[in-house]
């Protein structure tokens, strides 16, 4: 997984009509702490409406999708990588459904906390919405100074806590993303990667 190229990207679909493009142009690893787990991160530092995401379990098949709130689509895709290029192969179109946009059981509460002048510490307590004296987790982001970085992008480190939730918050460049929770299991991601990329995956119309 440490060996995830990053260079010319080639889509392994080919439409004549392409219904809707996704542009990337920065790549993120992160690597969990115990497990040695690592995910992908391809995001547009100029549309943080929207961003891909891959989990890898040290598997040979990466397994990634495009998340965009603003879609009634969910995006699959087969990864494979190369000696010289990674392969993305959009596998499968799932209609999202009114189940994938009801509202999460959490009541959530935050406290930032300013570590030095370029870095922030931002704790997200997640309660059962039902008792909000049962906290199920406790997310804890480490990050640069700024705000391109929304909820949804913390979904693959909080079990989608965030997932069609209007509680919204934002924080710069994650560093370090730990989540206690309940059962007193933890995950320890921390950035190890991260590169430019010239990446654009085109959804073909019809589909």
């Amino acid at each position: 997984m440490r060996n995830f190229l990053v260079g010319t990207f080639l889509l392994l679909f080919a439409q004549n009509v392409v219904a809707q493009s996704y542009y990337f142009d920065m790549f993120l690893i992160y690597i969990e702490k115990n497990s040695q787990t690592s995910t992908i991160q391809l995001i547009n530092s100029k549309e943080v409406g929207y961003h891909f995401a891959a989990y890898n379990n040290n598997d040979e098949q990466i397994k990634g999708w495009i998340v965009d709130p603003n879609s009634d689509f969910c995006y699959l895709y087969d990864i494979t990588t190369g000696q010289t290029n990674t392969d993305f192969n959009l596998t499968k179109i799932n209609k999202k459904t009114n189940n994938d946009r009801k509202l999460p059981l959490y009541y959530f509460e935050k406290i930032i906390d300013t570590i030095d002048e370029k870095r922030i510490e931002t704790t997200i307590f997640c309660f059962q919405k039902d008792n909000k004296k049962r906290l199920k987790r406790t997310i804890t982001i480490t990050a640069n100074q700024g705000d391109a970085f929304k909820n949804n992008f913390f979904d693959l480190y909080s079990q989608n806590a965030f997932s069609c939730t209007d509680f919204n918050f934002s924080t710069g460049l994650p560093m370090r993303i730990v989540t206690n929770y309940h059962n007193g299991t933890e995950t320890d991601y921390n950035l190890t990667t991260i590169k430019t990329a010239k990446t654009t995956l085109n959804i073909p119309k019809n589909n």
